[in-house]
């Protein structure tokens, strides 16, 4: 008798409705479309499969037909599944398994071969309606072939119909025990997957998988029962374990069951080899965290370098802090170790849970951790964390971890370290300090800490930091002084002008310090910031009525600013210059020849205006006619100019030239009357003096 007669009562064919079709006519047209599609006849069949559909079209036997017609056309068919869905609804009841490719399926027919590939295929694709219609046929037209109802039952359970399921695999038991036969692993297999609540049997069953060697063959089961074993047989899991990643040794799943398994049955030893023998830096946040845990046991202090790593990972990819925290708390249970417990106190850290992050930190004894970096990183990790909380005893953590920092053994550490997220260099935890006290409290602990290092300059800048907080700019200043010396007298010019930067905006209006600074800043090259300096200066000059000092200044920032090829912008600085001394003739001629290098027609023959209009104030009529001269040169054009110079020329008594004035200005306007009397009248003087 053959399996499909033994399972027809059991309504798991043709759709899973329970209902053959009986009548024999439609059974007929069925077979013959089937035929027509194995024969690759699409369009017979279709004529066919219509009939059917117009007679009986929900007889489950014509939907998968119709199905079937649907793939062969690349179009999509109906489905019986009410909502259309192909989501899986697999639970933690069953161990999803789906055998692919099946065994034997070489001695079926070309048709059953096909349909078999092409329903691995649409499985892999989550098209799992589609691989039941196939499959169904496949047991209909191939009612001998046992990895067919395999697979059916895996596809049943894939869908979370896990009764039809049973009901599959109880008659293929059944079949086997009537014949007295055992039953065939792939029958064992859709055993465990629907009953593994008996872990006996998984692990067993795991045991004759590995002792197959089919490295393909393992999954879900073995990773499962060693799993399972790791509670109720050790060393059923360790032998498990060692076998799997044997046959799959470089696997990541196989690396990270296998290093679990260590985790909880191994030496520390041996945990630590064969983590650093299987995880390196690219690997994901589990494994990470998994070899992280070995190291923190180890000696040499690597643990720091990995505790980094998985820091790194852990604020690239937030979400998988909690992962890191429990599986750090499962293989070290409840009574961490302080290293453990600092490693969770800086993911908590990373995770910007700080008030846990303290609870941690001061539930064991900081004197405990074995080496000065790892009591620094626990300090620090506590200072940073009553910081962001806004704990009164942020300040004095901060301190304290300052001064810690300065020590031989830990300051190279310090300076490079990525543990905190944020740097923890001496200079920063300083200036941390700063801004989170108030008062005299930190100058009074930052002069204790410059007493104990004097030639700490970053203890200095704190210092001087502190000071100028408080208001007592003098000291601030000083103390800024005594470092831009040291850079200076070691040749650390670029160090020195960020220290006079400090000094300048400490004391806005000292121009000693400015002037220090214009001429690092010259030195140095750094020319933008020179011509700021130059401008304010000048404007410091101004306020003190230096009006010298302050052409000086506005015209050398001019200078400056055009080479740079500002040249707006050292226009408006020489006219700068300009207003600081607005009747000086030199910086208005000053002015002209640099308003007529950079192209500024205009605003010279402006300030040559000026220079007349001074000369003439002073009676200096020779000064008056060489800028018109240089005005009329400048803009021929321009009319009052001209009328200018004549009226000057008259008045130094050279008619000869002031009527040659004239009558150039007569030729642009001749028919000006009063123009035409001058010039006649200039004429008579010149022929008469």
């Amino acid at each position: 008798m053959g399996i499909i007669h033994e399972l027809e009562s059991d309504t798991l064919l043709l759709g899973g409705t329970g209902e053959l079709a009986d009548d024999y006519e439609l059974r007929h047209v069925l077979s013959a479309a089937s035929a027509y599609l194995d024969a690759g006849q699409v369009d017979d069949a279709e004529d066919l499969i219509q009939e059917a559909l117009e007679t009986e079209p929900d007889h489950p036997s014509v939907q998968s037909l119709a199905r079937r017609l649907a793939h062969v056309r690349g179009i999509p068919g109906p489905s019986d599944d009410p909502e259309g869905s192909t989501n899986r609804a697999v639970t933690d009841d069953v161990l999803m398994h789906f055998t692919a490719p099946l065994p034997g399926t070489e001695f079926q027919s070309p048709s059953i071969q096909r349909m078999s590939n092409a329903g691995e295929k649409y499985f892999a694709n989550d098209r799992i309606y589609s691989a039941l219609d196939l499959t169904q046929i496949m047991c209909s037209e191939a009612p001998d072939f046992l990895p067919a109802f395999v697979r059916l039952a895996e596809i049943k359970i894939a869908l979370g119909k896990y009764d039809q399921a049973q009901t599959i695999y109880r008659n293929l038991k059944r079949r086997y025990e009537v014949d007295g036969e055992e039953a065939p692993w792939l029958v064992e297999s859709l055993g465990i997957s629907l009953n593994p609540g008996d872990t006996s049997a998984l692990i067993g069953y795991a045991m004759t998988l590995i002792e197959a060697g089919d490295a393909s063959a393992l999954d879900p089961f073995v990773p499962e029962a060693i799993a399972r074993a790791v509670d109720m047989n050790v060393v059923a899991a360790r032998n498990l374990a060692d076998a799997y990643i044997e046959l799959r040794p470089d696997d990541e799943s196989a690396r990270r069951v296998y290093l679990h398994v260590l985790s909880a049955t191994a030496d520390t030893d041996e945990l630590l080899k064969a983590s650093r023998s299987m995880v390196d830096e690219t690997s994901p946040i589990d494994l990470l965290t998994l070899r992280l845990g070995a190291e923190l046991n180890a000696q040499d202090g690597k643990w720091i370098e990995w505790l980094e790593r998985t820091l790194e990972a852990i604020r690239s990819e937030p979400a998988c802090g909690d992962e890191v925290l429990a599986t750090l708390r499962a293989v070290y249970g409840p009574a961490l170790s302080p290293r453990t417990s600092l490693a969770c106190a800086l993911v908590l850290n990373a995770l910007e849970r700080w008030s846990t992050a303290v609870e941690v930190l001061d539930g064991f004894s900081v004197d405990a951790l074995t080496t000065p970096v790892g009591r620094f990183a626990a300090r620090f990790a506590r200072a940073i964390a009553l910081e962001r909380t806004g704990h009164a005893d942020a300040s004095s953590a901060a301190l304290e971890v300052a001064e810690e920092a300065y020590d031989l053994d830990i300051e190279p550490f310090a300076r490079t370290t990525t543990l905190f997220g944020v740097s923890a260099s001496p200079s920063e935890i300083l200036g941390n300090f700063v801004r989170s006290a108030a008062g005299e409290s930190p100058l009074d602990a930052l002069v204790a800490l410059k007493e104990t290092n004097p030639d700490r300059l970053d203890v200095r800048l704190a210092l001087a930091d502190a000071y100028l907080t408080a208001g007592n700019v003098r000291e601030s200043v000083k103390e800024l002084r005594y470092v831009a010396e040291v850079h200076e007298n070691s040749g650390n010019l670029q160090a020195m002008l960020e220290s006079m930067r400090k000094i300048s905006q400490a004391v806005p209006s000292n121009i000693e310090m400015k002037a220090k600074l214009i001429e690092g800043y010259l030195r140095r090259g750094i020319l933008d910031d020179a011509v700021d300096e130059l401008e304010s200066i000048g404007g410091l000059y101004v306020d003190r009525g230096r009006n010298a000092d302050a052409v000086a200044a506005f015209t050398r920032a001019a200078e400056i600013a055009s080479a740079l090829g500002d040249f707006a912008r050292g226009n408006t600085l020489f006219d700068s210059a300009v207003n600081a001394d607005p009747n000086n003739v030199p910086v208005r001629h000053a002015a002209v020849a640099f308003y007529l290098q950079t192209g500024s027609i205009d605003s010279a023959a402006e300030h040559l205006r000026e220079v007349v209009r001074i000369a003439l104030s002073v009676d200096d009529r020779d000064e008056a006619v060489a800028a018109l001269h240089q005005i009329i040169a400048l803009a021929p054009q321009d009319p009052g100019s001209y009328h200018k110079l004549g009226e000057v020329l008259t008045s130094l008594g050279e008619y000869t030239q002031a009527e040659r004035v004239y009558r150039r200005l007569a030729s642009m306007t001749p028919h000006d009357p009063v123009l035409q009397a001058k010039q006649s009248a200039l004429a008579v003087l010149a022929a008469t003096s």
